[in-house]
């Protein structure tokens, strides 16, 4: 019988290692849920990195839906992803928030007096949920 992931097989009984502490959090798998759930956003609509994390089940993971839309295919819109307060990213490539303002301008998505978007108008619901028309309040 071999070993499973974590132990290592020595002359005698089974011996426990340690795991690292990003093991699970930072897996591939977990960055496929985010971009699973990231292209359910609807163009005209934006969701926030802890409501991504919320909807994975973990709200603590919002700085890991981070790291994966830095990383995500081209497939991805990760322009839809936005801070809780609907703040746009200064790492979004290549020119930072204008990019990511240019790119939700283009799809109706409207913005506040302050620059962020208008999360009461345009936050996504979530899967299966109805939003209405983009720039309904819900």
């Amino acid at each position: 019988m071999s070993p499973e992931f974590g132990e290592t097989q020595r002359s005698g009984p089974v011996v426990e290692t340690a795991r690292p502490w990003y093991t699970g959090i930072m897996s591939q798998t977990v960055f496929e849920q985010v971009y699973q759930l990231t292209r359910q956003i609807p163009s005209g609509r934006v969701a926030t990195y802890g409501q991504i994390a919320r909807l994975m089940g973990n709200p603590r993971l919002s700085r890991v839906v981070g790291y994966a839309m830095h990383t995500a295919p081209e497939d991805v819109p990760c322009h839809r992803v936005v801070s809780r307060f609907g703040g746009l990213s200064d790492a979004f490539r290549p020119l930072g928030k204008e990019t990511q303002r240019m790119l939700l301008a283009a799809e109706g998505v409207g913005f506040s007096a302050d620059g962020c978007v208008d999360l009461a108008r345009f936050q996504w619901a979530g899967p299966g949920q109805e939003n209405g028309p983009p720039g309904a309040s819900f």
